[in-house]
């Protein structure tokens, strides 16, 4: 067995390629899905930061909704010193390729 598969055994995901026999020892086992691809997600929103509220518009790479949000919040959080809290988002959307 390979490195990979050593791995993958270890964190009971069954790797896409392996023969059914080999997969049938795995406990829990899922499927990766190999068609995962990036999408460009373009973010409006507000933060707080000394009494004035301040615009931003950023285009963002990312699998889903949620991680693009949490993508945000950390970054601009600790580019502007602010809070979550603090952080409005008004606006998620996906953009065309």
């Amino acid at each position: 067995m390979d490195y990979l598969t050593i791995f993958l055994k270890y964190l009971k995901v069954e790797h896409p390629i392996l023969m059914k026999s080999e997969a049938k020892d795995l406990k829990h086992s899922r499927i990766i899905s190999l068609n995962m691809s990036v999408k460009t997600f373009r973010v409006r929103g507000k933060f707080r930061k000394n009494r004035k509220t301040q615009d931003f518009v950023k285009d963002v790479n990312g699998m889903k909704k949620e991680d693009v949000i949490e993508y945000i919040l950390s970054t601009i959080g600790s580019q502007h010193h602010v809070k979550r809290y603090e952080i409005k988002i008004e606006e998620v959307e996906e953009l065309e390729p």
